[in-house]
């Protein structure tokens, strides 16, 4: 999601069972998650390089640092391309 009130309904149904984190980037256009980071599986992260993540769980982080810091691959991946639809 990329509001807070959805992040904060996610939170509501989904947790303890998943963790559920804030994660914000800097990116001026909200776009869908799946296109700034997606976790393939557990340790595996792809990331688009251009829109960095800037804080996590409203703690300050250096781009992708707090996946790194636990352990997890980071691998930057291409922009996703925008297809104009005529």
């Amino acid at each position: 999601t990329s509001n807070h009130k959805g992040y904060l309904w996610l939170k509501r149904h989904l947790e303890p069972k998943y963790n559920v984190h804030s994660v914000i980037c800097d990116d001026i256009y909200a776009l869908h998650a799946d296109t700034t980071f997606l976790p393939i599986k557990p340790g595996l992260l792809f990331v688009c390089s251009t829109r960095p993540c800037i804080k996590m769980d409203g703690e300050k982080t250096d781009k992708w640092s707090y996946f790194e810091n636990r352990g997890w691959k980071v691998v930057d991946v291409p922009e996703p391309i925008v297809v104009k639809r005529k």
